[in-house]
C-alpha cells in the first residue's frame, strides 16, 4: 500500500473499516503519516457509502488531505512554543507541571530585576534561563540564538545590573548555585 492509499482496494459497504500492519506502523510514527493513512484508507470508504463516483471520490480524498496536511503545516509554523519545543507546551507552566515555591521566588526576582534595570525582553528570557542555572550552550539551543548573541545579551545584562560574574547575578537574584 502506498502512501495516502493509493493502490488501496477500496472497501465494501460490508467490509468496514480495518487497519493493516503499515497503519500501525504509520500511527505509531506520527505526524502527516498517520493524516494520510486515515483519510487515504478511510476518507474513500466513506465516499463510497455515499454512493460518490471513484473520480469524485479521489478528489475528495486528495482535498481533504491537502487540507489537513495545510492545516498542520499552518499550525506547527505558526506557534512559537509549539514549533519551538514540539508540542512539549502543557510541560510549561499552567500544564501538567507546576512550578514550585523556589520557582516562584525566582521568577518574580527576574521579573523585579528586568525592570529595575531596564532589560530587554530577550535579557529578560536570558536571565530567566540563567536563573534556573542552564548553561550558555543550552540556553543558545533554547533561544535558537548564535554563541555571540548569547554572550552579547549576557555583556549588557552584567553592565545594566553592575556585576561582573555569575555569582554576583546569582547573589542579585538570592540563587545559590
Amino acid at each position: 500500500m502506498g502512501l495516502f492509499g493509493f493502490g488501496k482496494k477500496k472497501p465494501q459497504a460490508s467490509e468496514g473499516f480495518s487497519f493493516t500492519i503499515e497503519d500501525v506502523f504509520a500511527m505509531r510514527a506520527g505526524g502527516c503519516v498517520v493524516v494520510g493513512q486515515v483519510a487515504g484508507g478511510e476518507v474513500p470508504g466513506l465516499l463510497a457509502l455515499a454512493g460518490l463516483p471513484v473520480p469524485t471520490q479521489d478528489l475528495v480524498t486528495t482535498v481533504v488531505v491537502s487540507v489537513l496536511i495545510l492545516g498542520a503545516t499552518v499550525l506547527l509554523f505558526s506557534e512559537k512554543e509549539l514549533a519551538s519545543k514540539w508540542g512539549v507546551s502543557i510541560l510549561e507552566e499552567g500544564g501538567l507541571v507546576q512550578r514550585t515555591e523556589e520557582e516562584e521566588r525566582v521568577g518574580e526576582r527576574v521579573e523585579e530585576l528586568a525592570r529595575t534595570y531596564r532589560l530587554s525582553p530577550r535579557e529578560e528570557e536570558v536571565l530567566a534561563l540563567l536563573a534556573d542555572g542552564k548553561t550558555g550552550r543550552v540556553i543558545q539551543q533554547e533561544l535558537f540564538i548564535a554563541e555571540g548573541t548569547f554572550k552579547a545579551h549576557t555583556r549588557h545584562i552584567y553592565e545594566k545590573m553592575g556585576i561582573n560574574s555569575r555569582k554576583e547575578l546569582f547573589d542579585l537574584l538570592g540563587v545559590g548555585k
